[in-house]
């Protein structure tokens, strides 16, 4: 039987976990859906606690990553009167950062807590 940390990585939480963070703080989106997957992963938080020490730069990475591709991502969805070329341009900007950043930083930490399996992207 496969365990929790053998399709999860401690990235793949960590995503969830900065994910929602963004809907609640950012987003302010406090719902009813919200609100359960807020008390899904509390309790799995003490599982990702005990990974923490010695990651803090990969996941302060990963949540740069997050928070990088959020703010494009929220220009696009705002970006009404925008042209093709712009949009085209973040959408671009999107994939960079989530190739070379995200997806590595969360390898990367999967790898290290050898958690969860590794991401392929094919291009």
């Amino acid at each position: 039987m496969k365990t929790l940390e053998s399709i999860y990585g401690i990235g793949d939480v960590l995503e969830k976990m900065f994910i929602l963070e963004h809907k609640i703080v950012i987003k302010k989106q406090k719902n009813e859906d919200c609100a359960a997957e807020q008390t899904e992963l509390s309790g799995i938080k003490e599982y990702v606690n005990q990974y923490k020490i010695g990651l803090a730069d990969l996941i302060s990475g990963l949540f740069s990553a997050h928070h990088q591709i959020w703010e494009r991502e929220s220009e696009l969805r705002q970006g009404k009167d925008m042209s093709d070329e712009d949009a085209g341009r973040l959408a671009k900007e999107i994939r960079v950062i989530n190739d070379t950043l995200r997806i590595p930083f969360r390898n990367k930490i999967n790898e290290l807590t050898n958690t969860g399996i590794v991401e392929q992207k094919v291009i």
